[in-house]
């Protein structure tokens, strides 16, 4: 009687496994669905679900500001990692801004003698690396009462950037619950109008004041 082939069993072994694998993905990825399509259906946003070529993405306008929030991936060298990217848009304020973190790349970035602009908030001035094409005007635009919401701002969402028009949160990981998706787009667009509404942050100062 012939030996039995340990390679057909080999080859079994590995074909179930390989197919336990994509049972798995395929109900990660359906339950990723669900979560997104939950969370675009209370914002009132269009929704994209998400492939094997590419994650979910929902696009609408929030409290009057544009916004989408999208699963991506981010290759370094031959890894990749998954994110979860919020922006939000807001009229452009028009003086250069950028805003970033003072940690870790950002202090790299003030070290080397990138440009940062102290605003005269010890808080905003510690926790921002602020760049923008006329320093005055951008002092004139970050009052106190905007100060103050991006000093809480940055103090739950650490990873937050805001440009001239625009605000940009990467979270690493597809989020998945419905209930973080919408919660963290609303106090992004909450934000944006402060940002593109001089009348929203003159109210803030004035309370602060």
């Amino acid at each position: 009687m012939d030996p039995f082939p340990f390679w057909i069993f080999f080859i079994g072994v590995g074909l179930v496994v390989a197919g336990a694998s994509i049972f798995a993905a395929r109900k990660q990825l359906d339950a990723t669905n669900e979560a997104w399509r939950a969370a675009a259906e209370r914002l009132g946003f269009d929704f994209a679900p998400g492939s094997w070529s590419g994650g979910p993405t929902m696009t609408g306008v929030l409290d009057g500001s544009p916004a989408e929030i999208r699963s991506y991936t981010k290759s370094s060298g031959k890894s990749s990692s998954r994110y979860t990217r919020y922006t939000v848009e807001f009229p452009p304020i028009g003086v250069g801004l950028h805003l970033s973190r003072q940690a870790g790349v950002g202090y790299l970035l003030k070290v080397l003698g990138t440009q940062d602009i102290e605003i005269g908030d010890p808080t905003f001035d510690e926790a921002f690396l602020v760049q923008a094409a006329d320093p005055r005007a951008a002092r004139a635009v970050l009052t106190p009462g905007t100060t103050m919401m991006l000093n809480r701002l940055i103090a739950v969402h650490p990873e937050i950037v805001v440009t001239d028009d625009q605000l940009v949160l990467d979270r690493r990981g597809t989020v998945r619950d419905p209930d973080t998706l919408v919660s963290t787009l609303r106090r992004l667009a909450s934000a944006a109008t402060v940002l593109g509404d001089a009348g929203e942050s003159d109210a803030l100062s004035k309370l602060i004041e």
